[in-house]
């Protein structure tokens, strides 16, 4: 399937919007940011793999199988086809496999990890400062913690993302979450300092260069993760909409 969405107004977004709805055979506005890339009843794991195609040849880039494992919502697509324009040209191209189809759905198997029900060790406080974009209803969760920790995952985000700068960080609060509804089309980005000892056996990941780096953190580690969180969680940056500027 060949589109020219990417010649046309809007943004990314909603550009990656009218693909879906195109495949989907459904009004754009049904397609949401949450709408999920791999799970009845938004859609099946086969429709997933041909949304991906239909992207690819839209904004004439390629999705590489591992990127593509990550990727969980529509929201998670239009992040990474927004990110991928500024990408270096020497990525691999993604082979259409059949294989794929059946591996698309399934995470990454984490790696194996020590216990992360024990007590926080205080004895090493060598930390790793990262970053992570928010929009309004993050950031006022973070806020209600009193800026200690971040808000659990929700059901179809099996994956905490904290970046490794704060450019990367800015990029998708300036340019993704002040176009996102669910963000309140605002976006924060916010400081804070993890043990370097917990993220240990998290590998830093890597979409597409080294621009733009990440830890992934298992939905179900994410309260580990914030018991490792060393002093407040810091806003640093706040970004809106160009109309909405005075």
């Amino acid at each position: 399937m060949s589109d020219d969405s990417a010649d046309k107004p809007g943004t990314i977004f909603e550009r990656v919007r009218d693909i879906v709805a195109r495949r989907l055979d459904c009004p754009p506005e049904q397609v949401t940011a949450d709408t999920s890339l791999h799970t009845p009843p938004d859609m099946d794991s086969l429709e997933g793999v041909e949304i991906m195609i239909d992207v690819e040849e839209a904004f004439d880039i390629s999705i590489r199988d591992q990127d593509a494992e990550r990727m969980q919502t529509i929201g998670d697509l239009a992040r990474y086809v927004e990110l991928r324009g500024h990408l270096p040209e020497t990525l691999p191209v993604r082979a259409h496999s059949p294989s794929r189809q059946e591996n698309l759905p399934m995470p990454a198997e984490p790696p194996a990890r020590v216990p992360r029900d024990l007590p926080v060790s205080t004895a090493d406080e060598e930390t790793i400062t990262l970053f992570r974009p928010v929009g309004q209803k993050e950031l006022d969760l973070v806020r209600e913690s009193g800026w200690r920790e971040f808000p659990p995952r929700l059901s179809f985000q099996p994956i905490f993302y904290p970046v490794l700068t704060e450019e990367y960080a800015a990029r998708i609060a300036r340019d993704w979450n002040t176009v996102d509804e669910a963000s309140g089309y605002v976006g924060y980005v916010l400081r804070f300092r993890v043990r370097a000892g917990f993220l240990k056996p998290y590998p830093v990941e890597s979409v597409g260069g080294e621009a733009y780096q990440e830890y992934w953190i298992p939905a179900e580690e994410l309260d580990a993760f914030n018991r490792n969180i060393v002093g407040p969680i810091e806003v640093i940056s706040e970004f809106r909409p160009a109309s909405a500027k005075t």
